[in-house]
Formats: C-alpha cells, structure tokens, sequence
C-alpha cells in the first residue's frame, strides 16, 4: 500500500513537471525566434519527452493522457518547425557555428535525421 501511494506521488510529480515543462516550450516559442530561445524551447522539449515515456509507461492510453500526449507531440513539432526555418536561414546567411548548433537541436526533439538532413545539404 505504500509502496503504491509512493508510486501515484511520483506520478503526479512527473505529469506536473510535464506541464510546467511544457509551459516553458510554449514561453520560449513565443518570445522571438533567437538562437537562446530555441534552445530553451528544444531543452524542455526533450525534457517533456522523456517524462512523456515515463508517465506513458505507467498510464493506459485511454483518457486524458492521449490528449496529453497529442498536445505534446503537436507543441514537438511546431518547435520543429521552428529549429527548420531558422536552419534554413543560417544557411543563407552562411553561419557556419549556428548551422552546426541547429543541427544538433534537432535531436533534442527527436528529429535528429532531419536536422543531419538539413546540415549534410549545406555541407555538400
């Protein structure tokens, strides 16, 4: 019995610092689109997806954690979204150590061969 009130607590620990995980994504998504930003955004990012696993693991499908779950993966890729378009225009600009940290963003939301997608393009 304590053993599952101390399992539970663990639990509600996670889908709270899942929230505030995610409430930092979205503050960093909606300040401007800097470097430092999407930095921010992506590290939350990955820290929301791990929890994400974790809480996933220990919760069935159904109910509120589904829309949980879809309303991160819809935050994932609009950060994904963000890191592409300030990929793209590193290149552009031709900026080498910003292309290279971008490219590396890309993993922290889980699209790693996007981003040596976009890096392998402008190395070639």
């Amino acid at each position: 019995r304590k053993k599952r009130a101390s399992d539970t607590l663990h639990l509600l620990c996670d889908v709270m610092e899942v929230r505030g995980c995610v409430k930092m994504v979205r503050k960093a998504r909606e300040q401007d689109s800097k470097l430092e930003q999407l930095e921010t955004a992506t590290y939350f990012m990955q820290k929301t997806l791990s929890l994400m696993e974790v809480i996933g693991a220990q919760m069935p499908e159904e109910g509120g954690f589904r829309k949980e779950k879809e309303g991160v993966m819809e935050l994932r890729e609009e950060v994904a979204k963000l890191l592409k378009e300030k990929m793209e225009e590193a290149i552009s600009k031709d900026e080498v150590t910003t292309i290279k940290k971008i490219a590396c963003l890309f993993k922290s939301v889980d699209k790693q061969n996007e981003g040596m997608s976009h890096y392998t393009k402008y190395a070639l």
